[in-house]
């Protein structure tokens, strides 16, 4: 998660109880932190920023305008509202979190993933459009007989455009730490057997036009 000691912030709000905030005047390379805030409203309003970390907020409502380059992150929240009214997020991290909602405004299917940690509870995804409100109740799948080693599992939420219904399956890395779930990976791994496949055929049959 973001540390921000690494690379202080343009812009942080900290330590706040019963204000409006308004975050703007912000740049597309500028990361918003905001920590320690409880019972208050707070938006972020800049056209794009790079990264939005919301830490230890609680009992808020947090309405983010801005879209977000990179990833929006909600960490040691506790029962807090966000409403998402940038179409153009697409990455949500959550930790260490319980009593959350995501309000989303949209005409569409939201092309949103949430990637969240194991452990989090009673989070709640409510998409908003001009005809109908929708709320889906965010559920993990079993993790019992997987290995994570020390880390803790992770799943990743979507939406099911042909159910209309959110989805989430655990999250699997591979490689240098490449993040997909169980159900992708099994995909992957079909279209490169059958891959495989057809290029054993072609050499077969090359080596038997030869003979």
């Amino acid at each position: 998660m973001f540390n921000p000691f690494l690379r202080r912030p343009r812009k942080e709000v900290y330590n706040k109880e019963d204000e409006q905030i308004t975050v703007s005047d912000l740049v597309a390379s500028d990361t918003v932190y905001i920590a320690k805030c409880k019972k208050c409203i707070l938006t972020v309003d800049p056209p794009k920023v790079t990264k939005i970390v919301i830490d230890d907020v609680s009992e808020s409502n947090v309405f983010i305008k801005a879209g977000v380059v990179s990833t929006f992150e909600v960490v040691n929240c506790n029962n807090t509202i966000f409403e998402v009214l940038n179409e153009n997020i697409h990455t949500i991290q959550i930790d260490s979190s319980n009593s959350i909602t995501f309000k989303i405004k949209t005409e569409q299917i939201p092309d949103i993933c949430f990637i969240t940690t194991h452990g989090c509870q009673d989070l709640k995804v409510e998409v908003d459009n001009s005809t109908s409100k929708q709320v889906y109740p965010v559920t993990f799948p079993s993790v019992m007989g997987m290995y994570f080693g020390d880390a803790l599992p992770q799943y990743k939420t979507t939406f099911n455009a042909n159910k209309n219904d959110i989805v989430s399956s655990v999250v699997v890395r591979e490689g240098i730490g490449h993040l997909t779930t169980q159900p992708e990976k099994d995909a992957a791994d079909a279209r490169q057997a059958l891959i495989e496949g057809v290029v054993e055929q072609v050499i077969r049959n090359h080596l038997n036009a030869d003979e």
